[in-house]
Order: structure tokens, then sequence, then C-alpha cells
């Protein structure tokens, strides 16, 4: 604990009045006399002052989680307790890691009575995954007299790490339990599928398929019946990440692969939940990174933990290298999940070669990122002819990664091109939707 006295403006402009009897003139005695014990008071006030801001009198803790998720809001609140016989002004500063984005100034700026605690809250916003550290905490205190203040620095270092968003875990969980999950975007009504078993009857309902339909409870009935069965469990889902350099690019305030990492994970605890082996693979120039396919609480740790470490490099990803070590390590037949990015057919030529040749043994889905910066230009209102120029390199932009996908879906690829924001979403209920369909 360092500290440090700090003269008060009050302070400061008390001193200056005391030279108003010098300036007044008259007789030098007097005047100097005057001086003196007016200076004297002051300086015993703001004595006084200093002492009654024992640093013994103001407990202060910070209570934050070890773990931080990336790209979105983590707690952070500061606990202060005033132990003194009197209300003492304090100004705060935390120093938090300075690649951290808060949501409100780095001063806080509090008022206490004597016995009084107050919690300060608030949120960091991690833009990268790894290990960070917090510093001191300081505090530039002021009593009631306003005098004198003290700059006091307390020593609290604490350790974070930042891991892929396990909040959206939680909340999928949470979610799950109370039935909810409509109103983040996911569709759990179509869990129920063509497996094998059968699980019950149902009204029909216009997206059902015809084969499902149950032509003799059907005529019983009056109405349209189908039926249902349970999906099949314990099958093979395999998630391939390009850590190759175009998946370095910032899609908004992170990189297109901590987006990729974000939903890969989410994607891994869905899987998880529903009884299926989830697996992974993290590729650039080589591969980094493999999981094998499993579930169960352990496994899933086992992906955060591999997820926690691996980072893009400016290389170019090796697609074949990947297939063909997907190829050896996993036989049985799997969807494979690919979190990749493209510009056009011919600079992802090597993609689109190798990829399609996953079809039919396996179920290969290949999962883009659009920048959304790119996308607003594509589909905004123009005014200016600067504007209408961006708008149709947007255009070309959308259309070249449009071509692209299309060809591998006439190879059989299952493709899905989504904003940051809805990728999580829209990859789990992909795979909600393939195993509805018992197409794995």
């Amino acid at each position: 604990m360092k500290i440090n006295f700090i003269p008060a403006k009050r302070f400061i402009f008390l001193l200056c009045a005391g030279i108003i009897p010098l300036i007044a003139g008259g007789s030098w005695v007097e005047p100097f006399m005057i001086f003196l014990v007016y200076n004297l008071i002051v300086f015993t006030m703001a004595t006084v002052d200093y002492f009654l801001i024992s640093p013994h009198f103001i407990s202060v803790n910070r209570i934050t989680e070890d773990n931080f998720s990336i790209g979105v809001k983590n707690s952070v609140k500061i606990s202060l307790v005033n132990r003194g016989f009197f209300s003492l002004t304090l100004e705060l500063k935390d120093d938090y890691p300075f690649q951290f984005k808060s949501d409100r100034k780095r001063i806080f700026t509090v008022t206490m009575s004597p016995g009084e605690s107050r919690e300060i809250e608030y949120f960091l916003t991690p833009l990268k995954r790894g290990k960070y550290s917090f510093g001191h905490i300081h505090i530039r205190a002021y009593s009631f007299l306003g005098l004198t203040g003290r700059r006091i620095s307390i020593e609290k270092k604490q350790e974070v790490r930042v891991y892929p968003d396990l909040r959206n875990i939680s909340r999928y969980q949470l979610m799950a339990i109370k039935g909810h999950l409509q109103r983040s975007g996911i569709k759990p009504v179509r869990l129920i599928g063509h497996g094998m078993e059968f699980e019950s009857l149902r009204e029909y309902m216009t997206d059902d398929e015809y084969r499902s339909i149950n032509w003799k409870a059907s005529a019983r009935r009056g109405h349209l019946i189908v039926n249902q069965y349970d999906v099949e469990k314990s099958q093979n889902i395999m998630i391939l990440i390009d850590a190759g350099r175009l998946m370095t690019a910032m899609a908004g305030e992170m990189a297109k692969f901590d987006y990729a990492v974000n939903a890969a994970l989410m994607l891994c605890y869905v899987c998880n939940l529903r009884g299926d082996n989830a697996g992974l693979i993290v590729f650039g120039h080589d591969i980094k990174s493999y999981v094998p396919p499993g579930k169960g609480k352990k496994h899933l740790h086992m992906i955060i933990e591999t997820l926690y470490e691996v980072e893009p490099g400016f290389v170019e990803p090796n697609y074949a290298a990947c297939f063909k070590f997907l190829g050896t390590r996993s036989r049985k037949r799997s969807l494979v999940f690919l979190f990749t990015d493209l510009i056009d057919k011919d600079s992802s030529g090597e993609l689109l070669k190798y990829f399609p040749l996953l079809f039919p043994h396996h179920i290969p889905f290949c999962v883009t990122i659009i920048d959304p910066v790119i996308k607003d230009i594509a589909t905004r209102d123009c005014i200016s002819s600067k504007e209408v120029y961006e708008q149709a390199i947007g255009h070309h932009v959308l259309w070249e990664r449009k071509q692209a996908l299309t060809i591998m879906e006439k190879k059989g690829v299952c493709t899905l091109d989504a904003i940051p924001s809805e990728l999580s979403v829209r990859v789990i209920n992909e795979y909600l939707k393939i195993k509805s369909r018992a197409r794995l």
C-alpha cells in the first residue's frame, strides 16, 4: 500500500488568503503576526484533516469471476467500507487490463458516511481470449473538511482467464429449463424426428413431411395424424475450425475466428445435451488441435480448454490435410461442421475442391461469417455517388460469396452464411433440423 499527500484546492485557497493582511499594508509587525497565526491555524486544520483520512479506516475489495467470457459484458464489483468516524469522499480508479472495454468512465466518485458500505459495479468486455491481470486499486480520499487528501494505492493483483462465451451456455441451459428457447431464435420443437423408435402420435402441421403421416390413425380421427419418433443419439458431430488468415479478419469488435469459436462451443454443448458425440479439429497450415468425438462434462471441459488456447495465424489453411486427417480419425458417418471463410470461387478453389468429397459418406456443412459492415453497405439507401459506388462493391462481394457457396451446394454440401450476432443460433437450428429429419 502506497500513501501520498494531496493538497486540496480549498487548502491552497486558504493559504493564498493569508497574504491579504501583508498586502493591506500598515505596520509590518501586526500584519506579519496575523499572517503567522492565520497560517498556523490553517496548517493545524490541514494536519488534523490529513490524519482523519487514515487508510486503516478504508476497506476495499474487488469482486469478480476468475473466468471471463469473450465478447460479452462481465461484471466487476468494488466493495467499499468506511470504518472511520467521519464522512469521506473517495475518487476510485481500478487498474483493469487495458485490452478490455469498459462500459463506464475509469474514475468513480463516492461520498460515504461513517460506517457506511457501498458497492460499485461496472462491466468489462474482453475482445480476445487469453490470460490477463488486474492491477492496483487507486484511491484519492478527502475528509469532510476537504483541506487535504491522501492518494492510496492498494495492491489487488488478480489474474483472469478469458474463455469462449461460457455465458451463452448458461443462458441456453436456463432457457431450456424454463422453456423459453424460442425467445433466442432456437427452435426446440424440431428435436423429435424420424428415428427408428416410435415415440407418439400428434396432429399434422404444415411443415411436416408426408411420409410421417399415419393414414390409419388419420382415417379413424377424421383429420391428418403423424407419427413421431425418437431422434437417434450417440451420433458423431465433427467440428472443424479454420485458423487461417481469413479468420483473423475483424467482423465488428472481434475476429471471425473468435465468433466461430463461440458458435462451435455452443454447438458442442447442445450436442452433448442431446446425447451426441462432439469432436473438434482446429487447423491452419497444419493440425493445431484435435479432440476425438465424445460426450459428458469432462469431454466438454476438454473442448473448452482447447478452444481457450488456440489462435489463428496469417497462413493459408490446408484443407486437404485437414480432411485427410479427418478421414483417418473419424471413419464413422458424421455431420461435419466446417467454420471457415471464403472470398470467391477462384481464391477458395481448394475448399470447393476437397470439402464436397466428404459427401456422401459424411454430411458436410460449411459455415461462413459475413462481415456485417459489408452487408449494411450492400443493403442501405444511397444518397451520394460515393455510397452508390460502395454499394456496388458490396453487392459484388456478396455475389462472389454466393457463387462459391452455390457450387458446394450443388455437390451435396449444406451451407450457412450468417452475420456474427446470428451465428450460434442459426448453427444450432441447422443441427437440430438435420437431426429431426434423420439425415445423419
